[in-house]
């Protein structure tokens, strides 16, 4: 990922970043809004915060919320990728709802920035990111369906509230396989 995902200190306020191409099923729209449902009828406390475009389907689902869970979800479309960073920089967790990924960027430029990862249960073709949620950097849903990845950000959520993740760590450990310029002079050592 490019150097500019860096953690810097930035206070970490208790929000879940939701960042894809949200108008194509590989990233699971309906998997995402699911979850999220689950989530704040769980009583879900955090903020979250959905970036990329989407279509009509999330518009609809939003519109039909509870009133009081619309307050928590923010649905911001396209994002600037300098502007991503600092929502990584400042957010506690992303989260993967992909049903497949190689690598999954979104994911790697978060634990760059000090943040954690929630993906859902599926060995083979999320293989590299339920990688990415060792070293104490985030958590994988028990089963792949939205009730279990919405139990996994509750768990991911306590961990934070409870100083079990440290931002800095988490960005300590990834910079060196991530970032291009410190996976570079790796390469070449």
């Amino acid at each position: 990922v490019a150097a500019h995902f860096n953690y810097e200190g930035q206070t970490k306020e208790t929000r879940i970043l939701a960042v894809g191409r949200w108008d194509d099923a590989v990233k699971r729209p309906q998997m995402l809004m699911d979850t999220l449902s689950h989530f704040y009828q769980l009583g879900g406390c955090a903020e979250t915060m959905i970036c990329g475009p989407y279509g009509d389907d999330m518009k609809a689902w939003y519109h039909a919320l509870p009133e009081e869970t619309k307050k928590k979800i923010t649905i911001k479309g396209p994002t600037d990728n300098t502007e991503l960073r600092d929502l990584y920089c400042r957010s506690q967790i992303v989260i993967c709802t992909s049903v497949s990924e190689g690598t999954h960027i979104v994911s790697a430029e978060a634990l760059c920035c000090g943040c954690s990862v929630v993906v859902s249960n599926r060995p083979r073709p999320l293989r590299n990111v339920l990688w990415y949620t060792c070293k104490n950097s985030g958590t994988i849903s028990e089963e792949d369906t939205p009730l279990s990845l919405a139990k996994a950000l509750q768990h991911e959520l306590s961990l934070w509230k409870n100083g079990e993740r440290n931002p800095h760590f988490i960005a300590d450990t990834w910079q060196p396989c991530f970032r291009i310029d410190k996976a570079f002079n790796n390469i070449l050592k």
